[in-house]
């Protein structure tokens, strides 16, 4: 029998492990080098985010880590690949470089450091794409029946546009603008305590200071995906660069 407080529970909280690697791997690690994972855990973010929204192409690290950084160069402005100010959300979903204005000079440019995944479990997901959808749909099921099932579901059809909208249209268009201090960059404070996007809530600070790991600055404001990277280096799956 379907559940639907039980639904909303196992949609928040699958939504909100999602979003917090989408920040502190896909984001701080692989985008702007800021950790280091042990390769048991790094495993296990690539797993989660191949099963639950089908994130996994040949070489999306590599276009992650371009992507992002052109963006904070250029944010906002026409040269900004992923801005939703200039481009539609179906376009910011869109993952083919030429549609952001990305060359291959930008791939050698920003993202040299960054090796493509090559290994036999990316081998896999690339080959079996959405293969993971359908493993969480089963998890789902046999833990929690149907409900399980319709959360399944429900990320399966929203797949191509969660990490869009958690780290490219909500965190420029939605929020409060009272860490803003550039004329071009519209990032938002989405909210000062984190917790549905896994920190990326802070975007402002993030832009304004690359370099800081804790996107918190003020003493109202709090970053889960900071404390998270912190407990994972205090159990030693993890260390800062």
């Amino acid at each position: 029998m379907f559940n639907l407080y039980f639904f909303i529970i196992d949609f928040v909280l699958i939504w909100h492990i999602t979003a917090t690697i989408q920040s502190i791997y896909v984001h701080r690690s692989i985008a702007h080098n800021y950790i280091k994972y042990h390769n048991s855990v790094e495993h296990f973010f690539r797993f989660w985010i191949w099963a639950v929204i089908g994130f996994n192409w040949p070489g999306w690290n590599k276009h992650w880590a371009v992507h992002h950084r052109k963006h904070h160069r250029y944010s906002d402005t026409e040269l900004d690949p992923h801005s939703p100010h200039h481009q539609t959300f179906t376009d910011l979903a869109n993952p083919t470089p030429a549609t952001h204005g990305v060359t291959k000079e930008d791939y050698e440019f920003y993202a040299n450091d960054v090796a493509e995944f090559n290994d036999s479990a990316e081998k896999f997901y690339n080959t079996n794409r959405y293969l993971g959808l359908v493993i969480h749909a089963l998890i789902q099921y046999l833990l929690f029946d149907i409900t399980g099932l319709v959360v399944a579901l429900t990320y399966a059809v929203f797949a191509r546009f969660f990490i869009t909208f958690v780290g490219k249209w909500a965190i420029h268009k939605l929020g409060f603008s009272y860490a803003q201090t550039s004329k071009t960059d519209r990032s938002k404070i989405f909210f000062p305590i984190t917790f549905l996007l896994g920190g990326e809530e802070l975007h402002t600070n993030h832009h304004n200071n690359t370099a800081r790991k804790n996107f918190a600055f003020r003493w109202f404001e709090f970053d889960i995906g900071y404390w998270y990277c912190q407990v994972l280096v205090k159990l030693k799956l993890a260390h800062w660069l």
